[in-house]
């Protein structure tokens, strides 16, 4: 899909930020996956599972919808940076866990969604 295609289906599927729902720029994913309680991939991750379920949208600059896309990956991809918050977080389920990643057609930008669904919630995730 096109870029713009990319950015009419982000906006259709995820329409505004809540606390279902978060959107983050990050260019760069080295210091973004840390554990460090804060701004950092896996304690969104651990507020969403907690707050019973949503998603993540990285790559997309907040408010605009503007797509940045993920520039560094750090020697991450999808199932290594969910093998990561996986074994990050306690009591975070796997099975409704998913990172979805979208590579625009025309720019080549990378977005990554992480979702995670409620009809998988385990106690409260607590990240270590």
């Amino acid at each position: 899909m096109t870029e713009i295609e990319l950015k009419k289906y982000l906006q259709n599927t995820f329409p505004k930020e809540n606390e279902k729902c978060e959107w983050k720029e990050y260019k760069s994913l080295k210091h973004c996956v840390s554990s460090h309680e804060g701004d950092d991939i896996i304690s969104y991750v651990s507020a969403i599972a907690n707050m019973k379920g949503g998603h993540l949208i990285i790559g997309i600059k907040d408010r605009t919808f503007n797509i940045i896309g993920v520039q560094d990956f750090s020697n991450y991809n999808t199932e290594s940076i969910k093998l990561k918050i996986v074994n990050s977080c306690t009591n975070l389920n796997s099975e409704g866990f998913e990172v979805e990643e979208f590579i625009t057609t025309d720019t080549f930008k990378t977005v990554w969604v992480f979702s995670y669904s409620s009809s998988s919630i385990s106690p409260s995730c607590i990240c270590t």
